[in-house]
């Protein structure tokens, strides 16, 4: 597990407002969450993020539907050429 400067909530979503992105990486014994460019945040974090109404998950993992990415909805419009209707949002709620 990365030991170094976790990047607070905040900080994180102004990251991702100007591009970044939230990736969840995995290793051998863990998961890791990354805000690329920015750096890494908690679990906590990650999962806040992902509840947030503007995260899009991309479906870019390794099995169909299922999300590694998430962005902002702006950002994932101004792409894709102002639609979001290719990517679905990861705040179902339970």
């Amino acid at each position: 597990m990365f030991k170094g400067n976790k990047v607070e909530l905040n900080k994180a979503l102004e990251f991702m407002r100007r591009g970044s992105r939230l990736v969840e990486l995995h290793s051998k014994n863990n998961t890791e969450w990354w805000i690329v460019p920015g750096g890494y945040v908690s679990t906590d974090v990650a999962e806040r993020i992902k509840r947030h109404p503007r995260a899009v998950g991309q479906q870019d993992a390794l099995f169909p539907g299922l999300h590694q990415t998430w962005r902002m909805a702006s950002f994932v419009s101004a792409l894709d050429g102002g639609g979001v209707e290719a990517v679905t949002h990861t705040n179902e709620r339970n």
